[in-house]
């Protein structure tokens, strides 16, 4: 068979119909989540931290908005040289969290704290906290790293609406 002038024609333009069909039942059936609905905050809850002799407890706490949140990535950086036996474990948020991954990078003052829940929850509380011992009695800020993402149930991409960080006043 001799594809001739008409025949190509034809044919890209069954290929051109196809793929715009493709393209507009992709862009209708998995939507892109709107920024309306990123309710998601997390934040240093520095004014609940505690400090004992030279121990420190810092929840980092989230509100979820309307999000019904599975999954929260944290990254955080502090600084080093006034914080050392640095360590993070699961708040009260979620129930029977898993941890997916936890990395401490104590020379650089960096966490990276990802958790999640087979059961998914609204709501407001503490979804980690750092527990270090104290160098110098001088104000210690934890940040939250632009890199930071959450995770909810029927949205695409991260629900995180804003964060703040924190500054712990040490007595």
């Amino acid at each position: 068979m001799v594809f001739t002038k008409k025949l190509w024609l034809l044919f890209a333009i069954i290929l051109l119909v196809v793929a715009a069909v493709g393209v507009s039942w992709y862009r209708y059936r998995v939507p892109a989540v709107p920024k309306s609905h990123a309710m998601t905050t997390l934040f240093v809850d520095a004014g609940n931290a505690s400090v004992s002799g030279n121990l420190l407890e810092i929840p980092i706490a989230i509100d979820t908005g309307g999000n019904t949140v599975s999954v929260v990535e944290l990254h955080l950086g502090f600084d080093a040289k006034l914080l050392t036996g640095v360590s993070i474990q699961p708040g009260n948020f979620f129930s029977n969290p898993m941890i997916i991954e936890k990395t401490i990078n104590a020379a650089k003052g960096t966490i990276v704290f990802t958790l999640g829940s087979l059961t998914p929850r609204r709501g407001v509380g503490v979804i980690a906290t750092i527990t270090a011992l104290l160098q110098q009695k001088t104000p210690i800020t934890i940040h939250i790293v632009p890199k930071t993402r959450v995770a909810a149930i029927s949205e695409l991409g991260s629900v995180l609406n804003s964060t703040r960080d924190g500054t712990v006043q040490v007595p």
